[in-house]
């Protein structure tokens, strides 16, 4: 009786297949979606078969297909090529997709195209093929880096091994979220590239997104160039996600040949964009997620997604005739002409003086060193949070305690702290002096396995990429000098290209930020309140007025004290053009350099009780004269 149910449900099962069949062979619509999977649904699961395209699947039905076409009179419509958008459309995609209209979240997108571009790199690159090499993602601090984040999630479900470098992290959601996903996995997020390209089998490349704007500011010109130098990382295959990073997305690659990488796969995101028709690669398009209203639309002319498939494969796109070529240029031209008067108007109204809120900070801009253009106001730090910093001195002392124990492996433990311990809780933390302290961490740690022999460019890229973070944008100056110090291990190991790089990352910083060449940081300045005031003493010439006290408070200038001096000898106000102050004796907290009255009586108890000499300038002007022929 179980036999005969058997052959009765196959029998069935049969009859369905081909009722089935003829009458897909009629439908005049399976023209358009041959390429559409076709599942025979026994207990609602798909038979195997359906894995197959259709043409191996029912070889039969593609015949009475093809010969219904070839004797149709009526020509197919040609399809229309695919667009490739421009950044403002790109842009403008990306906003109706979050929209309460479509109702996109931004994680929703990253998981979407994350997904996307790791079933790209496993069809291009299949785990089996990589021998047990590594996949290591280059995340940027954007959005595009979330992709790149959530790409190496799922790459590890797939079975690849993967790192993850994120040198410039991303404090908010979803990035934060992502991070943790990582390391629940067990998949290492690390802030500086590795030291050596031999275990690496793939790069993807999701550090600059269609939103990017020239130039390459560190630390990303440091690993642009890693990644395009034949001796680092030059020969490994490159995935770029959207946009090849440093590659101007209208204009296409670079002309600054350091850092201008040439991918091996592009995986576009939604649909490619302007500068993909200067792309001679291998081209897919991930993100199969666009509603076709919207593609309407934008006329965006995506292709049909086959199967379960996230991804598609693009041809080479067509050559653009002379016509098309000068209106892109025009356009182009015409957007960048746009930018630059935007620019212009953006920085005419920052020239624009503001009015200050109150007298004390126009006291306060004037006393150190401003005016109308003072300086802008240094960043206020983050509150040091006692978790963090208890977390960071029980690593501290561990790795200590191993480097000074040398048990055996202890090379590796010294790594682990580093990569596991040190390194998360220096991007977490919003602290710069946390940075600051781990950065000099890892300097030691690098130099007692450079002392002992190992190989320590791990370590160092770490420590680099830490205190870059803390100098750069934590204004972190001790920072600075560790930069300094790693530039020397890393000439030490052979690779002085690399001291040169640091050395001059760590100038242009001091110059754009006005720091001392030393970077050791001047003594801090005192701050007062209307309330503080203090004596000081003023002497003229014998011709004049005796030496007589006068009360400053710290709202007060200069002009004041040489306005009471010209009162206390009945001088009229104009005498004041002929007369100068200056400080007889110096006091030892001034370090270099001629004392500032208009900044110095105001803003400093450094005078209280000092005399400040008035003298003719015509004197002056005769003294100086001698000292400079002597």
């Amino acid at each position: 009786q179980q036999r005969e149910r058997t052959m009765l449900r196959l029998a069935i099962l049969s009859l369905a297949a081909v009722c089935s069949v003829q009458a897909f062979s009629v439908a005049p619509a399976l023209r358009t979606h041959s390429a559409a999977p076709i599942r025979l649904h026994r207990a609602g699961l798909p038979l195997r078969s359906a894995k197959l395209p259709v043409a191996r699947r029912m070889p039969h039905l593609m015949t009475a297909v093809a010969d219904s076409e070839t004797s149709s009179d009526t020509p197919i419509p040609e399809v229309p090529p695919i667009k490739y958008l421009t950044v403002e459309e790109a842009k403008a995609i990306d906003e109706e997709l979050m929209s309460d209209d479509q109702g996109f979240p931004l994680v929703t997108l990253m998981e979407l195209a994350g997904q996307s571009v790791a079933e790209s790199i496993y069809d291009m690159y299949p785990p089996d093929r990589l021998d047990g090499y590594k996949v290591l993602v280059i995340c940027g601090p954007g959005n595009n880096g979330g992709d790149g984040l959530v790409a190496a999630r799922h790459l590890h479900h797939m079975g690849y091994f993967v790192e993850v470098v994120y040198p410039q992290r991303n404090n908010k959601e979803p990035f934060v979220g992502l991070c943790r996903q990582l390391n629940a996995l067990d998949v290492r997020v690390n802030m500086g590239m590795p030291g050596t390209a031999n275990n690496y089998a793939v790069i993807v490349d999701a550090i600059f997104g269609f939103s990017f704007q020239p130039p390459v500011k560190a630390p990303f010109d440091f690993v642009l160039k890693q990644m395009r130098d034949p001796s680092m990382f030059g020969t490994v295959p490159i995935v770029s996600v959207d946009v090849p990073s440093g590659w101007d997305v209208e204009r296409g690659p670079p002309t600054e040949t350091e850092m201008r990488i040439e991918p091996d796969l592009l995986v576009s995101l939604t649909a490619p964009k302007t500068f993909a028709r200067k792309y001679t690669g291998m081209h897919y398009l991930g993100g199969r997620f666009v509603p076709p209203r919207l593609g309407y639309k934008y006329k965006l002319n995506l292709p049909k997604y086959e199967g379960k498939d996230q991804f598609l494969t693009l041809p080479a796109p067509p050559p653009m005739t002379p016509e098309e070529e000068a209106e892109e240029e025009e356009r182009l031209a015409a957007a960048a002409a746009a930018k630059a008067e935007a620019e212009s108007a953006a920085a005419q109204k920052e020239d624009v003086p503001q009015e200050l809120a109150s007298p004390l900070s126009s006291f306060e801009q004037v006393a150190f060193g401003g005016g109308a253009a003072a300086a802008a106001p240094a960043a206020v730090l983050a509150d040091p949070d006692p978790q963090t910093q208890a977390a960071i001195e029980d690593a501290t002392q561990k790795a200590l305690r191993v480097i000074g124990e040398k048990r055996a492996g202890w090379d590796g433990e010294v790594r682990q702290i580093v990569a596991a311990r040190l390194s998360p809780l220096a991007w977490t933390s919003e602290y710069p002096p946390d940075k600051t302290t781990i950065a000099k961490v890892c300097f030691l740690c690098a130099k007692t396995l450079a002392d002992r022999g190992f190989d320590n460019l791990d370590v160092l890229s770490e420590g680099r990429a830490i205190a870059e973070g803390a100098f750069e944008q934590g204004g972190e100056i001790e920072s600075g000098r560790i930069l300094r110090a790693l530039a020397a291990l890393y000439g030490k190991g052979g690779q002085p290209a690399m001291e040169t790089t640091i050395l001059e990352e760590v100038e242009r910083v001091i110059k754009e930020r006005g720091l001392p060449e030393d970077l050791i940081p001047p003594p801090p300045r005192p701050s007062y309140s209307m309330a503080d005031k203090w004596t000081l003493n003023l002497q003229g010439p014998e011709d004049l007025a005796p030496i007589f006290e006068v009360v400053v408070r710290p709202s007060q200038k200069a002009a004041l004290l040489m306005k009471a001096y010209l009162g206390q000898n009945d001088m009229p106000a104009e005498a004041a053009s002929t007369l100068e102050l200056y400080v007889g004796e110096e006091p030892k907290s001034w370090r270099t350099g001629l004392v500032d009255l208009e900044a110095e009586i105001g803003a400093s108890g450094l005078l209280d009780g000092r005399t400040l000499m008035v003298r003719r300038k015509e004197e002056a002007a005769e003294e100086k004269g001698a000292e400079e022929a002597a």
